[in-house]
C-alpha cells in the first residue's frame, strides 16, 4: 500500500507539471493530496490525525481558490491573458500550498507530527507542483515580498529551536526563498538548486531516522560515533550554504544573478539571513562535537558503512566546484 501511494504521488506530480490545461493541473494536485493524506497517519503519534485534518483543510482551501481562478480565466478572459489581481491571487494560492511566507504557519505544526519519511516528502517532493506552476505566471514585483519574508522568518524562527523537525521545517521555509529566486533565472537553475537541497535533506533525514534522533541534545547524550556526528554536522553546514560545501554554489550563482539584475538589497537580505542560519548551525555543531561522551564499541560493519558514507560525501564536496561551474557554463 505504501509503495502504491508513493507511485501515485510521483505520477500525479508528473501529470500536473506536464499538463497544458489548468483543470488538469488541478486534477493532478488533488490526486497528489489524496495520495499523501494516508501516509500522514502515524499510530505512534496521537496528533497525526489532527495534523492530517489541518493539512487537508489548508490544501483544500488552496485548491478551491485555484480551480475558481482557473474557471474564471477560461470563461471570461481570452487565451493566455490574466488580470493582474487574478495572477496575484493565484500566486498566493500556490505559495500557500508549498508553505511559503506569509502562508507558512501551518507548515512547522504539521512537520512536527510527521515521521521522518513524510517530513522528507513534504519538504521536497510536495513543493514540485506549486513551484512549476508558479514558474508559468511568475511576476517579479510581487514575488520579492514572499522571498524576503520566507528568508527572514525561516532563519530567525529557526534560531531557538531544539526540535530537529522544527529546524528542518524552518530550514525548508528559508530555502523556499532561494528556490523562488532561482525561478527568476531559469527553470534549469531551479532544478539544480532543488536537486542539491533534496539530496542534502535526504542524507540528513536518513541519519535521523536510522538513529531515532529528534532533538539536538540527543547528539550529545546518545552513543553515536564522533565521525558520524561530524558527518551530520557537515551536511548541516552544506544545508546552510557555507562554502566550500555543495549547498553554497547554487546560492552563489543566484546571488550573482540578483546583483547583475540590480536586486542588490534582495541579495543582501538573503545573505544576512543565510549568516543567521550558519550561526545557529555552527553553535549546535560545536555543542555536539566538543562535548563528547564515552561511546561503546560498534561492529566493524557499522564502521565500514559510516566511513563509506563519509568518503562519498567528501568526494561530493571536493568536486562540486568543478561540477557546478561546468553546468552553468553549458547553460
Amino acid at each position: 500500500m505504501y509503495y502504491l501511494l508513493i507511485s501515485l504521488i510521483i505520477l500525479s506530480s508528473l501529470f500536473s507539471i506536464s499538463s497544458n490545461s489548468w483543470i488538469n493541473m488541478w486534477i493532478g494536485m488533488e490526486i497528489n493530496l489524496i495520495s499523501f493524506l494516508p501516509l500522514m497517519i502515524n499510530n505512534s503519534n496521537s496528533f497525526s490525525s489532527e495534523s492530517m485534518i489541518k493539512y487537508f483543510i489548508i490544501q483544500t482551501f488552496a485548491s478551491i481558490n485555484f480551480i475558481f481562478i482557473s474557471l474564471t480565466k477560461m470563461l471570461f478572459f481570452p487565451l493566455n491573458q490574466f488580470h493582474i489581481f487574478m495572477i496575484i491571487l493565484l500566486m498566493s494560492t500556490l505559495l500557500m500550498k508549498m508553505g511559503a511566507s506569509p502562508f507558512h504557519s501551518w507548515f512547522p505544526q504539521i512537520m512536527k507530527t510527521l515521521n521522518w519519511q513524510n517530513c522528507l516528502i513534504l519538504s521536497t517532493w510536495q513543493k514540485i507542483i506549486p513551484m512549476i506552476i508558479l514558474s508559468y505566471i511568475f511576476m517579479y514585483n510581487f514575488m520579492i515580498i514572499p522571498i524576503i519574508l520566507s528568508s527572514s522568518i525561516g532563519s530567525i524562527l529557526g534560531m531557538n529551536q531544539s526540535n530537529l523537525k522544527l529546524i528542518m521545517s524552518y530550514s525548508s521555509i528559508n530555502h523556499i526563498s532561494w528556490l523562488l529566486c532561482s525561478l527568476m533565472m531559469h527553470l534549469m537553475n531551479w532544478l539544480i538548486y532543488f536537486f542539491v537541497y533534496s539530496i542534502t535533506n535526504f542524507i540528513l533525514i536518513s541519519f535521523f531516522k536510522k538513529f531515532k534522533i529528534y532533538y539536538f541534545n540527543q547528539f550529545i547524550s546518545t552513543s553515536i560515533l564522533y565521525s558520524t556526528k561530524l558527518f551530520i554536522m557537515l551536511n548541516f553546514l552544506s544545508l546552510s550554504g557555507l562554502p566550500p560545501f555543495i549547498g553554497f554554489f547554487p546560492k552563489w550563482f543566484i546571488i550573482n544573478f540578483l546583483i547583475l539584475n540590480n536586486f542588490l538589497w534582495v541579495s543582501l537580505i538573503l545573505i544576512l539571513n543565510s549568516l543567521i542560519t550558519i550561526f545557529f548551525y555552527l553553535r549546535l555543531c560545536f555543542n555536539s562535537l566538543i562535548i563528547n561522551y564515552d561511546q561503546p564499541k560498534w561492529s566493524l560493519s557499522y564502521h565500514y558503512s559510516t566511513l563509506q558514507m563519509i568518503s562519498m560525501f567528501s568526494s561530493f564536496t571536493v568536486f562540486n566546484l568543478f561540477f557546478m561551474t561546468l553546468i552553468f557554463q553549458v547553460m
